[in-house]
């Protein structure tokens, strides 16, 4: 798990292949313990942070890292963070944690033309940004999505 994906360490190569930069925070997939889970706090960046993380409980570094892709994804695809951290202090992400989805897009929608986003890529951000780790999509389930 690299625990530290954001735009500042994703890089682009001569022929356009995407390079992941900067595993200072990076750990076995297992956790420190085996359980599959990490139990410790690190430092990282808030904005790309899953809620969980933030709460101080134990974390699946892989879906930490697919909820920083999200975030990754929809800055790339928007020019902006969808949110300032992924706590239910932040109002944009307290309408994900509350799941008013509805909300959240509408506010990301007010500056838009509209039709800017499809209901494939608000699918699968919202099941990337989702509160609960369990609900995110995988790897896998990411490379199926329509959107892609």
């Amino acid at each position: 798990m690299h625990k530290d994906i954001k735009l500042e360490n994703v890089l682009l190569d001569k022929d356009f292949n995407l390079k992941l930069t900067d595993f200072g925070l990076a750990d076995k997939v297992e956790g420190s313990d085996a359980s599959g889970f990490e139990k410790e706090r690190f430092d990282g960046t808030f904005s790309y942070m899953a809620p969980e993380i933030l709460l101080g409980a134990p974390f699946s570094g892989q879906a930490a890292d697919l909820f920083a892709f999200g975030v990754i994804l929809f800055a790339l695809y928007c020019g902006h963070m969808p949110f300032n951290v992924a706590s239910e202090q932040d109002p944009c992400y307290e309408k994900i944690c509350k799941r008013n989805l509805t909300e959240f897009w509408d506010i990301h929608c007010r500056d838009k033309p509209e039709g800017f986003f499809s209901q494939d890529f608000i699918d699968l951000i919202s099941n990337l940004l989702a509160f609960q780790p369990y609900m995110r999509l995988n790897l896998a389930e990411i490379v199926g999505h329509p959107w892609f």
